[in-house]
C-alpha cells in the first residue's frame, strides 16, 4: 500500500506533468525508478510476511539490549556516512551533471542543432537558449521515451511531443516540434536579459528545477550568455 500510495502516485504525476513533483536529469528513469520500487518494495513485503509465518526462525531476531546496539552502530555509521557525503555532494552533482549534458548533447543529430541555428535567425531567437532547452528536454526525455508517447497517443490526444515536447494535439517530428517552439516562445528573445531570459524558460517550464538546469546548459554551451546584464 506505501509503495503504491508513494511511487505510484509520483508515477501518475510525472505522466500528467503535475507541477508538484521534483523532475530530475532523467524522466525516463525516474520513471523506471518508481516503478522498480513498486516492485521491489511489495516483493519485500510479501517475503518478509511469509517468511513471518515459520516459527524456526524466531532465534534471528534480537533481544532488547541487541537492538539497542544496533540502533546506535546504525546511528553513528549515518552520521559519519552524511558528514563525509556532504563534503563531496557538491563536486559529485556538478560532474554527473556535466556528463548527462555532454551525453544528451553528443545525442541529439547535428541537423537538428543546424535547424536550431537557421530558424533561431529567422526568428532573431537566442540560439544558445533554444540549443539549451533542446539538450534539456533530450536529457529528460531521451528519444526512446518519445517514441512510446507517440504510441501512447494512439489512445489520447493531445500532449507534448518531438524533442522540445511541445503541446500539440497529434504528434509531431522533432524537426517541426524545433520550428514551433522557436515561433511559440523563443521569437525575439535575442538580445534578452539574463532576468527576461530566466522568465522565459520559466514560461516553458515552471518547474524552479528545471529552470536551473537549463541556465546549467546554457553555461555549459557558452558561459558568456550567463554573464548577460540585467
Amino acid at each position: 500500500m506505501y509503495s503504491f500510495y508513494t511511487d505510484g502516485l509520483a508515477l501518475i504525476k510525472i505522466y500528467k506533468g503535475a507541477r508538484d513533483i521534483k523532475i530530475y536529469s532523467n524522466v525516463a528513469k525516474q520513471c523506471l525508478f518508481h516503478f522498480w520500487a513498486i516492485i521491489s518494495v511489495s516483493g519485500i513485503g510479501v517475503i518478509a510476511g511469509y517468511i513471518s509465518k515459520f516459527n524456526q526462525l524466531y532465534f534471528l531476531l534480537p533481544n532488547s539490549q541487541g537492538v539497542i546496539d544496533n540502533f546506535w552502530t546504525a546511528f553513528i555509521t549515518a552520521f559519519v556516512f552524511f558528514v563525509y557525503k556532504k563534503s563531496h555532494q557538491r563536486f559529485e552533482i556538478k560532474v554527473t551533471l556535466d556528463d548527462s549534458i555532454n551525453k544528451s548533447s553528443n545525442d541529439i543529430p547535428l541537423y537538428l542543432f543546424s535547424l536550431i541555428e537557421e530558424e533561431s535567425k529567422k526568428n532573431n531567437a537566442n540560439e544558445t537558449l533554444v540549443k539549451a532547452i533542446c539538450i534539456a528536454e533530450n536529457l529528460q526525455r531521451p528519444k526512446w521515451f518519445r517514441s512510446l508517447e507517440t504510441i501512447v497517443s494512439k489512445f489520447g490526444s493531445k500532449g507534448s511531443y518531438g524533442i522540445m515536447q511541445v503541446q500539440t494535439d497529434k504528434p509531431i517530428s522533432d524537426s517541426e516540434s524545433i520550428k514551433l517552439a522557436i515561433t511559440k516562445y523563443f521569437k525575439d528573445t535575442k538580445w534578452k536579459s539574463k532576468t527576461e531570459i530566466d522568465e522565459t524558460i520559466h514560461n516553458y517550464n515552471s518547474s524552479e528545477n528545471y529552470v536551473s538546469l537549463v541556465n546549467e546548459i546554457i553555461n555549459y554551451i557558452d558561459p558568456s550568455e550567463n554573464q548577460t546584464s540585467q
